[in-house]
């Protein structure tokens, strides 16, 4: 339903054809939206191909693909395996970064990955410190964030990572954690531990649950009444939402397999955020959904 003068409208959306259609028969196509005013750009081509710019203003550090875990659909499996990194190759790794440039005025972000990055602490923590001196002049300072299954977590790691002003991410599928591996909220002193950190930056907004869905793992509403049972917090912020990639038979094993499951699926998701009223908690989703609602009413 749409309001306007004349009072509400109802429209139909064919999210095959992306039309647009009222109950009058008028159709409206998303061409016919106003175009964005993008900022100006450069032709290129094969022959005449853009130029890589040395200037960062984010910054994704593999720390090594080691991992605790051994998630079913982990797009990891099959890689080749670097050689590992120590707080030896730090010196190093900073002498390289003298290649680029970075800018106060731009901003920096720097992304800690893995595997899992909580297994590289002894290398981590230096690193993160040796950055922090080379950019001690900036006033706005960079600003760092990593995705962990929060395992193997500490009291220790979480003061530290709060102190320096960390975004976490802690993956975890909810009530769908079986594909994923062990469930760290099975064991009380470690559930304890994750809270108790959930508690210290959510005030901040700088932690979130990551949750992707499978076959066996459909909905994003029990997916977060899942995470407002453990929290207690009826705003518990989500990160992901969507389906896992498949990579290979196991991942194969996790989607989705005809069109009537992907049918049966897309029905389920909107009645969901609609009896909801869009309170899911997977931010990506509901954004999605608000840029679509935008762009529709500009194009009305």
């Amino acid at each position: 339903l749409a309001e306007n003068a004349a009072g509400p409208r109802t429209f139909y959306y064919d999210n095959q054809t992306n039309e647009l259609t009222d109950t009058m028969g008028s159709t409206y196509k998303y061409s016919e939206v106003p175009q964005h005013n993008f900022a100006p750009h450069k032709s290129f081509s094969k022959d005449n191909p853009l130029k890589k710019s040395k200037l960062v203003t984010t910054l994704k550090i593999q720390l090594g693909l080691s991992c605790n875990y051994s998630c079913d659909y982990c797009s990891q499996k099959f890689v080749e395996r670097a050689p590992e990194t120590s707080k030896k190759d730090i010196e190093a790794f900073l002498g390289m970064l003298e290649n680029l440039e970075f800018s106060p005025s731009h901003g920096l972000r720097i992304e800690f990955w893995g595997g899992e990055p909580l297994v590289y602490w002894k290398t981590l923590r230096p690193l993160t410190e040796a950055i922090q001196t080379k950019f001690k002049d900036w006033e706005v300072k960079p600003q760092f964030s990593m995705i962990t299954n929060g395992s193997i977590l500490t009291p220790e790691m979480c003061n530290w990572l709060h102190k320096n002003e960390f975004s976490v991410s802690i993956s975890h599928d909810g009530p769908g954690q079986a594909a994923r591996g062990p469930d760290p909220f099975d064991d009380p002193k470690q559930k304890e531990i994750i809270l108790d950190f959930y508690r210290l930056m959510k005030p901040l907004g700088k932690i979130s649950f990551n949750a992707m869905l499978n076959s066996k793992n459909l909905s994003r509403k029990a997916v977060f009444d899942w995470f407002v049972n453990l929290t207690g917090d009826p705003t518990v912020p989500l990160g992901e939402g969507s389906f896992v990639d498949a990579y290979d038979d196991d991942g194969a094993a996790s989607s989705l397999q005809t069109k009537d499951d992907h049918f049966k699926f897309r029905q389920m998701a909107f009645g969901e955020i609609y009896a909801s009223q869009g309170n899911i908690g997977f931010a990506p989703q509901l954004n999605k959904i608000d840029m679509f609602i935008k762009e529709s009413r500009n194009a009305i």
